[in-house]
């Protein structure tokens, strides 16, 4: 069975996704990050970065999300892949540009918003950030133009990957108000039985 470490309201969210949308069995192996359990020595031997999520998989251990999501999916459901290699390709685009692109001011924010004492927020990061975010979600709200998906007409990884990214907005009461297919499509793939069942997961 697949042991995966970190909590499902962290960054090994979109992982518990995958896992759930495969049903694919798994152990929870929680760390608690206030106790710096992911710098402990054992779980340094695992991921040498000291961050989560990492799975094991028989004798195979794995960390960051995005080839872990990877891997399960090739393993366990390709079809979250996308069906040909046009879409396979594009599949891959989307979730490097999540990362790269979208992510990064996101990110910023909620760094500021949640775990930033209130002596050292900077509110220019937020609005910086801010101004950074309105370029990239045009990009993803035109992507979504009379669409249900990312990429083709299924569900795939660009999908649960992006969701992933744009429910920082949620957590940190970012209004999407402009983008009104973003939040459509957002909406429409949050409601999939998988990320509700990761979303009732204890914390």
């Amino acid at each position: 069975m697949i042991k995966l470490f970190g909590s499902p309201h962290s960054s090994a969210h979109r992982c518990y996704w995958v896992l759930e949308e495969l049903n694919i069995p798994y152990e929870r192996q929680p760390l608690d990050m206030r106790q710096r359990e992911h710098k402990a020595e054992a779980y340094l031997k695992l991921n040498p970065n000291g961050k989560i999520p990492c799975i094991i998989d028989g004798n195979f251990v794995l960390w960051e999300s995005v080839a872990i999501n990877h891997y399960l999916a090739l393993k366990n459901g390709p079809q979250l892949l996308g069906k040909t290699i046009e879409e396979q390709a594009l599949v891959q685009q989307w979730i490097l540009w999540s990362q790269g692109e979208l992510q990064l001011p996101l990110v910023s924010i909620l760094i500021q918003v949640m775990f930033m004492p209130e002596d050292k927020k900077n509110p220019s990061i937020v609005e910086d950030a801010k101004k950074k975010l309105q370029p990239l979600n045009a990009i993803l709200n035109t992507q979504l133009q009379d669409k249900n998906y990312v990429v083709g007409d299924t569900f795939t990884l660009a999908d649960l990957t992006l969701a992933s990214v744009v429910r920082i907005n949620e957590m940190t009461n970012i209004s999407l108000a402009d983008y009104p297919n973003i939040q459509k499509w957002y909406q429409a793939v949050t409601k999939r039985t998988a990320y509700q069942k990761v979303e009732a997961l204890p914390r």
